[in-house]
């Protein structure tokens, strides 16, 4: 059974994500159309609404290397690119001309964050899809807190653009677990400090407190 029934579920889940991204990531506009700098952990320079790493992820590397200008050359070259992946190699107004730059595509970031929703949806569809075929009866229990639970997908979600959730099985093909995936499955995974199941998530009160840096999970 599909979490998201109708398409006025997935617009009201979407709605509210919006609205996580915009309190955690972006929360004034003029941030969207620049090249924002972190300053922490392994990150690069960041842009859209749901601040896109230009270091750690793949798809907005790609989506500047397919932007066009006017005389339909590279907007981005793959110097200006690699700049934007580390944080400490440009001056400010480096980095300022590759912000201009990036705001002659509004159309294009603004689509980007909505096909990134649309991902969003389906990260969640695949993980309780993963959890109900399982067999196990505990995982099953997790899937359908998941389902049922606004709070639940929203911290999914939002914990997936900031780390990455790995091992997420889609489109038929399986994929090794990464830690996520092992502790929503019952498994008790290693952090700083000690070890963790399960259990931590029991309640829509519970928040999960995580450290910028490389994702492994």
């Amino acid at each position: 059974m599909a979490v998201f029934r109708t398409e006025a579920e997935q617009n009201l889940f979407i709605n509210q994500l919006k609205e996580v991204y915009k309190a955690n990531e972006a929360p004034s506009q003029d941030q969207y159309y620049r090249f924002s700098n972190a300053g922490k952990g392994q990150s690069g320079y960041r842009f859209g609404q749901a601040q896109f790493d230009v270091r750690t992820n793949a798809d907005a590397r790609s989506f500047l290397t397919g932007l066009k200008n006017a005389s339909g050359e590279r907007e981005f070259t793959d110097s200006d690119i690699r700049k934007l992946a580390k944080q400490s190699q440009s001056s400010t107004q480096e980095i300022d001309a590759l912000g201009a730059k990036l705001a002659r595509h509004v159309s294009e970031v603004d689509r980007l964050f909505e096909a990134k929703l649309r991902e969003d949806v389906g990260l969640i569809e695949n993980i309780v899809a993963e959890l109900r075929t399982s067999g196990d009866a505990k995982q099953a229990g997790t899937a359908d807190y998941i389902a049922n639970n606004r709070f639940a997908q929203l911290l999914i979600a939002d914990f997936n653009n900031q780390f990455h959730i790995n091992g997420v099985d889609s489109g038929g093909k399986s994929a090794k677990d990464g830690l996520t995936m092992e502790y929503l499955k019952g498994g008790r995974v290693s952090l700083t400090g000690g070890k963790v199941d399960i259990g931590v998530i029991s309640t829509p009160q519970t928040g999960l407190t995580t450290r910028s840096g490389r994702s492994t999970q």
